[in-house]
């Protein structure tokens, strides 16, 4: 899942300490602690937890695939986050990788450069965030962060990406408008359409495409039909 894009994170009733020692340093764990995004492993209520991971994240609820063998949690959660899926889970071990792997919510039409990069991109997150912390003022850390901005044309490099961003991105995304691969380019060769795609990248690390915005002229005026961002990068004025 991690090779594919999908962003893992932990919610877990346990001492910090000991859940990490095993993740580092138990010789049957598959992944370390460097693939995953964040966690939050204390005695606190999950639904908390999860709320405080994705916010620290920057996703959407709806965004996350909860999984969880107790279904004492699992009710917990569907209960309070609605817009989570809470997927049922079997009682026996031996059928847990053949569930995971027949979950269709993770499946994609195709794999982006971004999808996977996405788990740096998280981790290169942490490091602003520290950072954040670590400075006197907001205008202190935009300045500390470099950050770069790059337009371009949309191009047969870039398609695949754009078109992932534009269907996939609800929170800031002006028209919601939904296009295939062709659909789009087919509106771009018409001389009234204009479409760009913006990358951002700081001292962190490269966001990848994370933008896209397009303008439709007509004689004297040009009216803004997309403006879409990815939540990865918003609160750094990127949008400004």
């Amino acid at each position: 899942l991690t090779n594919k894009g999908v962003i893992l994170g932990i919610v877990s009733k346990n001492e910090e300490s000991i859940a990490l020692e095993a993740i580092r340093k138990h010789p049957e764990m598959v992944l370390r602690e460097e693939d995953f995004a964040g966690w939050k492993i204390n005695w606190l209520d999950k639904v908390k937890n999860i709320e405080e991971l994705v916010s620290e994240l920057n996703l959407g609820l709806q965004s996350v695939v909860f999984i969880d063998d107790n279904p004492v949690e699992r009710d917990r959660v569907k209960a309070a986050l609605p817009e989570v899926y809470v997927p049922d889970w079997p009682k026996d071990k031996t059928l847990y990788a053949s569930t995971l792997s027949e979950m269709r919510c993770f499946d994609t039409l195709s794999i982006t450069d971004e999808d996977l990069q996405r788990k740096g991109m998280y981790l290169s997150e942490k490091k602003r965030k520290n950072l954040k912390s670590s400075v006197q003022s907001y205008d202190e850390w935009l300045k500390n962060l470099q950050t770069k901005i790059k337009l371009d044309k949309l191009q047969d490099s870039n398609i695949k990406r754009t078109v992932q961003l534009l269907n996939k991105t609800n929170q800031m995304n002006l028209s919601t408008r939904r296009l295939s691969e062709e659909e789009l380019k087919d509106w771009c060769l018409d001389k009234q359409n204009n479409l760009w795609v913006l990358r951002v990248s700081d001292k962190f690390g490269d966001s990848g495409l994370v933008g896209i915005i397009s303008l439709v002229c007509s004689q004297n005026e040009a009216q803004i039909l997309d403006f879409v961002l990815s939540c990865r990068v918003m609160g750094r004025k990127v949008e400004e």
